[in-house]
Protein backbone atom coordinates (compact mmCIF):
# COMPACT_ATOMS: atom_id res chain seq x y z
CA UNK A 1 0.00 0.00 0.00
CA UNK A 2 0.98 3.56 -0.93
CA UNK A 3 0.86 6.56 1.41
CA UNK A 4 0.87 9.83 -0.34
CA UNK A 5 2.87 12.53 -0.01
CA UNK A 6 -0.44 14.58 1.83
CA UNK A 7 -1.46 11.43 3.89
CA UNK A 8 2.32 11.43 5.24
CA UNK A 9 2.73 15.11 5.52
CA UNK A 10 -0.56 15.25 7.62
CA UNK A 11 0.90 12.65 9.93
CA UNK A 12 3.83 14.84 10.60
CA UNK A 13 1.70 17.59 10.87
CA UNK A 14 -0.28 16.08 13.33
CA UNK A 15 2.49 14.79 15.29
CA UNK A 16 4.24 17.99 15.32
CA UNK A 17 1.07 19.60 16.30
CA UNK A 18 1.02 17.29 19.77
CA UNK A 19 4.24 19.14 21.06
CA UNK A 20 3.40 22.70 21.12
CA UNK A 21 5.25 24.34 23.79
CA UNK A 22 7.09 27.59 24.11
CA UNK A 23 10.98 27.46 25.74
CA UNK A 24 12.02 28.96 29.22
CA UNK A 25 14.99 29.17 30.31
CA UNK A 26 15.98 28.35 34.07
CA UNK A 27 17.14 31.67 35.18
CA UNK A 28 14.11 33.01 33.93
CA UNK A 29 16.18 35.27 31.13
CA UNK A 30 15.17 34.30 27.54
CA UNK A 31 17.61 36.67 26.04
CA UNK A 32 19.29 33.75 24.14
CA UNK A 33 16.35 31.68 23.49
CA UNK A 34 16.41 32.54 19.88
CA UNK A 35 20.10 31.98 19.40
CA UNK A 36 20.11 28.65 21.47
CA UNK A 37 16.90 27.47 19.48
CA UNK A 38 18.76 28.16 16.10
CA UNK A 39 21.52 26.54 17.06
CA UNK A 40 19.77 23.17 18.35
CA UNK A 41 17.50 23.03 15.49
CA UNK A 42 21.05 23.09 13.22
CA UNK A 43 22.13 20.44 15.45
CA UNK A 44 19.62 18.48 15.40
CA UNK A 45 19.24 18.77 11.65
CA UNK A 46 22.71 17.87 11.03
CA UNK A 47 22.84 14.87 12.88
CA UNK A 48 19.27 13.84 12.53
CA UNK A 49 18.06 14.93 9.14
CA UNK A 50 14.40 14.02 8.54
CA UNK A 51 13.59 11.33 6.05
CA UNK A 52 12.74 12.63 2.61
CA UNK A 53 10.41 9.89 0.27
CA UNK A 54 12.25 8.44 -3.00
CA UNK A 55 9.44 9.31 -5.07
CA UNK A 56 8.18 13.59 -4.32
CA UNK A 57 4.31 12.64 -4.82
CA UNK A 58 4.02 9.07 -3.06
CA UNK A 59 5.73 7.34 0.00
CA UNK A 60 5.52 3.71 0.23
CA UNK A 61 4.32 2.58 3.79
CA UNK A 62 7.79 1.63 5.02
CA UNK A 63 9.14 5.47 3.68
CA UNK A 64 6.10 6.63 5.68
CA UNK A 65 7.35 5.03 8.91
CA UNK A 66 10.86 6.40 8.34
CA UNK A 67 9.60 9.97 8.06
CA UNK A 68 7.92 9.55 11.66
CA UNK A 69 10.72 7.75 13.20
CA UNK A 70 13.05 10.65 11.89
CA UNK A 71 11.18 13.68 12.97
CA UNK A 72 10.89 11.50 16.24
CA UNK A 73 14.74 11.42 16.28
CA UNK A 74 15.01 14.99 15.25
CA UNK A 75 12.75 16.90 17.85
CA UNK A 76 14.35 14.14 20.82
CA UNK A 77 17.63 15.56 19.52
CA UNK A 78 16.68 19.10 19.66
CA UNK A 79 15.11 19.42 22.96
CA UNK A 80 17.88 17.77 24.47
CA UNK A 81 19.69 20.40 23.26
CA UNK A 82 17.66 22.79 24.67
CA UNK A 83 17.89 21.12 27.92
CA UNK A 84 21.39 21.23 27.77
CA UNK A 85 21.38 24.79 27.53
CA UNK A 86 19.22 25.29 30.65
CA UNK A 87 15.78 25.68 28.83
CA UNK A 88 12.43 23.77 29.68
CA UNK A 89 9.68 23.16 27.22
CA UNK A 90 6.49 24.73 29.00
CA UNK A 91 3.37 23.56 27.05
CA UNK A 92 1.06 25.96 25.84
Amino acid sequence: MRLSIAATLLVVVSLSGCASKTWKHVSGNNSNLSYASSQCRNYATLNYPTYVCKVALRCTQQESGLIIQSFRKNTAAFEICMNKNGYRAVRK
